[in-house]
């Protein structure tokens, strides 16, 4: 949260209050199930892109995540979109990269379909 936890749309001020309205217990804030990063076992985990923005108070905590997810064997990949904060993604409209990266994503869950389509498992 130090690299980008001020002067940006989501200051570590904000993330504080967020947490504490979607974790009502202290104490449960080191649970996996709150914050996949903390899981002991991934290995079982499905493929994974994680997406991060620059300048996102969140983007160290994602990528540590996707690195995670890799170290267990998981087919994953981080793609880290340059020059952009928190919540870009919600304006497609007036972003084009936004709107290329939607694509993007959708592309990847087609193939994703496409796959268990056949039949096949993760």
């Amino acid at each position: 949260y130090e690299r980008n936890g001020a002067d940006y749309v989501l200051p570590v001020a904000a993330m504080d209050s967020f947490v504490g309205h979607y974790i009502a217990d202290p104490a449960h804030a080191r649970d996996w199930r709150v914050s996949p990063l903390l899981a002991p076992h991934l290995e079982n985990s499905p493929k994974t892109i994680v997406y991060t923005a620059e300048y996102d108070v969140l983007c160290d905590e994602a990528e540590a995540y996707a690195g995670k997810l890799a170290a267990a064997g998981v087919d994953a990949e981080h793609r880290r979109i340059a020059g952009h904060m928190h919540g870009f993604m919600s304006m497609a409209k007036l972003l084009p990269v936004a709107a290329e990266i939607m694509d993007e994503m959708n592309g990847e869950f087609r193939k994703a379909s496409a796959h268990f389509d056949k039949g096949n498992k993760p």
